[in-house]
């Protein structure tokens, strides 16, 4: 099977969307569970086609670029996860020929071949997680183009200037997601270890980084809240807590395949000969931006098997090499399909809940998000329970709990408490779930709001009066 993408043709392109199709299909016909993430998506959608500013009246740390898309699916498509996956699945397509692309222009392996796409599609089919469309899924366009003009910049041959491009590009991925800034870093060191690249070239790249971010941030600045969107967009991965959608061995059982192939990968480049010294440069500088990408993770809040997507590439090309290396024609196919049905199959035996019984007890499944049985309701939740907001609206600009600590930690202050009541009176929800003790203690500091509201023991959250009353 692998010999027939070992060339460059539109046959081999087709063949990749069908197995694309094949392998994402059937999971969508069988229902890909609604993830808490999607849940957090299509309630800010909501807010964001409704008018609201993020950062301004949405407190939140989602990246400016995917929140836009996120309010632009639900002003068309209402609240509903189908245009999320159809469009994330048309960008990893997307992406999948472009880096390929990338690597044929740049003359990264002896012959033309498709097989990093194929490589990169089966990495984007491990998990349902990467089904929907993430920041770091759509950060994935401007990585691969601003990785493909770093190989040109590499290339001496031609003398490509490319610091310019190579910034533009990260700084709209920095907009997609913030953590890709430490692939800035990466370029920047190799630029200094690996090139001739001149100073001139440095600042080229810092302005072009820069350049995005600094058009994003005039918008807020004349809006007069450019200290939030520093602070929730830039800042806030270095001090929220971390979140993890899976265990340690679920990551682990996810991961181990790609990392295993990796190594080997670099193994046999680096015992291999053939290669001109570009090729080489350009085999090291990928694998310091890896190095310099994984730094990323560390200050990503919400960690799940997607927040891995800016490595597809890198890893593509890698094990590309590894299959492409092998002397041994029936071992490589053998290898490559053992490959080819682990990617698919993980996701599919958890997806189908086809853990055998005697493992369940290290290896739990995943279970559905539990749907409160509440509906039209304007609802401000305490926490990150984001599935209160799938069949009910988003009220008051404290949309992410953590971040809205900013207030809610200093409610002695009567300046917040002045800030909070005016707020929540603009936005008044019909029901406060959550955090019991953070609810009581607004009450207790804001008697006016507190007598608005009557609490429902059996149900654990506060209703507005006139509602309560009328049911």
């Amino acid at each position: 099977m692998l010999n027939i993408f070992r060339s460059s043709s539109i046959f081999g392109t087709i063949l990749l969307a069908l197995l694309f199709a094949v392998i994402r299909l059937p999971a969508e016909w069988i229902g890909v569970p609604l993830l808490p993430i999607e849940a957090k998506f299509l309630a800010l959608g909501e807010k964001i086609a409704e008018g609201n500013w993020i950062y301004i009246d949405i407190w939140d740390n989602t990246p400016i670029l995917p929140a836009f898309v996120y309010g632009i699916s639900y002003f068309f498509f209402g609240k509903s996860v189908v245009p999320l996956h159809i469009l994330a699945s048309l960008l990893v397509f997307v992406q999948a020929i472009q880096w390929n692309y990338w690597l044929i222009k740049t003359k990264m392996y002896h012959e033309r071949n498709q097989i990093p796409a194929l490589i990169y599609l089966l990495l984007a089919s491990l998990w349902w997680d990467c089904f929907t469309l993430t920041p770091e899924i759509l950060a994935n366009t401007f990585l691969i183009i601003a990785l493909g003009n770093l190989l040109l910049h590499l290339n001496e041959q031609y003398h490509y200037q490319k610091g310019f491009d190579i910034g533009i590009y990260l700084g709209v991925a920095i907009l997609c997601y913030f953590p890709s800034i430490f692939w800035l870093l990466g370029v920047m060191f190799v630029f200094a270890t690996l090139s001739g690249t001149q100073i001139r070239e440095y600042v080229l790249l810092c302005l072009g980084a820069f350049l995005p971010f600094a058009l994003v941030g005039l918008i807020f600045y004349f809006k007069d809240a450019f200290g939030q969107f520093v602070e929730f967009f830039a800042f806030s991965g270095f001090w929220l807590s971390k979140e993890y959608a899976m265990s340690f061995l679920h990551f682990a059982i996810f991961l181990a395949l790609p990392t295993i192939f990796l190594f080997f990968g670099v193994l046999f480049l680096l015992q291999s000969g053939g290669f001109i010294n570009y090729q080489i440069r350009s085999q090291q500088a990928l694998l310091f931006m890896l190095i310099f990408g994984v730094l990323g993770v560390f200050f990503t809040p919400e960690i799940s098997i997607h927040s891995f997507a800016p490595f597809w590439a890198i890893v593509a090309f890698f094990v590309a090499h590894l299959f492409l290396l092998f002397r041994s024609r029936w071992l490589r196919e053998v290898l490559f399909a053992f490959f080819l049905l682990v990617c698919i199959g993980l996701n599919y035996v958890f997806l189908l809940q086809k853990i055998p019984a005697k493992w369940q007890k290290y290896i739990s499944l995943f279970e559905n998000l539990q749907v409160p049985d509440i509906q039209n309701e304007k609802i401000w939740f305490l926490g990150k329970r984001w599935e209160f907001y799938l069949k009910n609206k988003a009220s008051t600009p404290y949309f992410h709990y953590e971040l809205a600590q900013k207030h809610l930690q200093f409610l002695d202050y009567y300046d917040i408490q002045a800030e909070i009541y005016d707020r929540l009176s603009q936005d008044l929800p019909t029901i406060i779930a959550g955090e019991k003790n953070t609810i009581e203690k607004i009450f207790k500091r804001l008697p006016a709001l507190a007598q608005k509201y009557e609490y429902q023991g059996e149900k654990g959250w506060w209703k507005l009066k006139s509602i309560a009353t009328n049911n």
